[in-house]
């Protein structure tokens, strides 16, 4: 794991007002080659950013479908390597869909939406 994106997600797993702004901004800022896209100006409440998360999740749930085998087979594993993986997985799977990979899986992961969005079988014993 890159530990550029390990230190990212062991931010993100201490502070979440940063995890959903950083979310935000990587959905929403204009770079200079999104001329399509909008300046942010003033980065709504966490609770407003966990709505707006809920939103962007129900319209990218069959694109994010593509991560249940990865994340099936490894939700066990340690909370930071789980979300570094599926961090690799939302690269892959949403291409050209603008967003911050970390913050996103961390939110995935750690919120619990890819557990309801998978259901994954249970292991036999």
């Amino acid at each position: 794991m890159d530990s550029k994106i390990e230190l990212q997600i062991e931010s993100y797993l201490s502070n979440e007002d940063k995890l959903y702004q950083d979310w935000y901004t990587g959905l929403f800022e204009k770079t200079e080659k999104d001329e399509y896209m909008t300046e942010v100006g003033v980065i709504p409440e966490t609770d407003e950013l966990k709505r707006l998360f809920d939103n962007w999740f129900q319209k990218q749930q069959e694109v994010l479908k593509n991560l249940c085998g990865d994340y099936c087979q490894n939700k066990q594993q340690k909370l930071s390597l789980l979300t570094a993986l599926v961090t690799d997985g939302l690269g892959v799977f949403l291409g050209n869909i603008p967003v911050n990979t970390p913050a996103t899986a961390t939110i995935l992961v750690t919120r619990k939406y890819l557990v309801r969005l998978c259901n994954c079988p249970k292991k036999e014993e």
